[in-house]
Formats: structure tokens, sequence, C-alpha cells
């Protein structure tokens, strides 16, 4: 394990004395409004091999899992935030079967009943759904949280696809950030994932009616999707 995490963090973080109490400070952090993954993260395509969120491209395949660990084929359809330079504020997430990374806002299914949450609830001896491949078997484990970094890394990655979903590092994560689930009385209603799902309905709609939602002008001078600032803007004022 100790291997795997200095494997990991060689030559791509500015590691920090591990906390976990300084969470609420580091949400707020990086103020372009993303929420998203560092260059190196790595994603589990359609055929199980492992690629760096930085070299992703769309159109790319890739392989998602359900609410009920169910895998299926997906494909990346746009960016909803791509920033290739610059140092950007992580919380590094430490479990019993590896490392995931990602900014204090998005949003990662935690439990075995996968209730989306912000990256920055999290707490040591949360459960995450954890895949893998070899030999042609294939494995969903719970993997347990034991420790929770803030580290900087570089280039701040948000891919979108069809259903919403991904895996990175092995860990079933959303593709959105930010939002907080409809609540009634103090209960949940809507999820974070579902109601961020629901707000990006129109463009995964234009894609499948073959509208080019990935062109470049599409794009702001802060990396975010012009629909997903839309989004920001209606939703945050």
């Amino acid at each position: 394990m100790q291997m795997a995490m200095n494997l990991a963090l060689k030559g791509e973080f500015t590691f920090t004395q591990p906390t976990v109490d300084n969470r609420n400070i580091v949400a707020t952090s990086n103020s372009n409004g993303g929420g998203c993954f560092h260059e190196n993260s790595l994603v589990m395509l359609h055929n199980r091999k492992l690629k760096r969120i930085k070299d992703l491209s769309v159109g790319d395949k890739i392989l998602t899992m359900d609410n009920n660990g169910t895998l299926a084929q997906d494909e990346v359809i746009a960016w909803i935030h791509q920033v290739k330079t610059g140092q950007f504020i992580f919380l590094q997430i430490v479990h019993d079967l590896g490392i995931i990374t990602l900014t204090p806002e998005h949003i990662i299914f935690v439990g075995k009943s996968r209730n989306p949450q912000h990256a920055s609830n999290l707490r040591p001896g949360d459960e995450l759904s954890f895949f893998t491949s070899y030999d042609n078997r294939q494995t969903v484990t719970m993997a347990i949280v034991s420790s929770i970094h803030k580290v900087e890394g570089r280039g701040i990655y948000a891919p979108l696809t069809y259903s919403g979903r991904l895996l990175v590092d092995n860990i079933d994560v959303s593709c959105y950030c930010t939002l907080n689930p409809l609540q009634i009385v103090g209960k949940d209603i809507i999820s974070s994932h579902a109601l961020a799902h629901a707000g990006f309905l129109p463009l995964r709609m234009a894609f499948k009616f073959g509208l080019n939602i990935s062109s470049s002008k599409l794009i702001d001078k802060s990396g975010i999707h012009s629909y997903a600032r839309f989004l920001m803007n209606v939703i945050l004022g």
C-alpha cells in the first residue's frame, strides 16, 4: 500500500500533512467553480485498460457502473471542464485498495447504496465502489476510506459521459460537482447527481441528435463548457 502511495505521489503532487479538519476550507479554494480530477487520474476504458484523463478524448469508449453495480459501455461526449495548466487544490482519498484524487466539490458515490456525496463530506470508514478486472474476472468490492489529504495537482479535467458517470482510479464517480441535493424538511428528494444529470439533459439530447457539443468554441476562457456555465449562472446566480 505504501509503495502504491509513493508511486502515485511521485512528481505529481505537493503533499501536505494528512488532515481531515481543513476540508471545509479546501472546498472553496478552486474559484473557477468546477469540480474535477487532476491530469494523472486514470479512467477505465471499455476494454478494461486505463488511460490518463489528460489523454482522454471525446469519442473514447469507457466503462461505467450504475447504482446496482452493473457495468456498461459509455462514451465521452464533451468536456464539462478542462484546464491543462496550473496548480489546483484536491482531496486525496486514501482507501484500503488505493487512492483517488478529486476536487472537494466533486460528487462521488458512497456506500453500498451508492449515495452521491461531495468529496468534502467523506470521512474515514466510508465505503466506495471499487472495480477490478484480472484474467477476465470482474469484481466490484467496497473500498474503505482510511484517510484524507489536502494536495495540489496539475491540471483539472471533468469529462461528460452520456450516463453522467465514469470509473476514475477504479472508483465509481459522477461527472458532476457542486450542486446540493433537493431537500424537503431536511430529507433528500433528488440527489445532487440526479439533479445535475437532469440539468445536462438538453446537452445530452443535442449530442444524441448529432449536434457538435464538443466544439472548442463552446469552452470559455476558464475551461468550462458554455452550457455548464449557463447552468451555474442559473442555479448559483
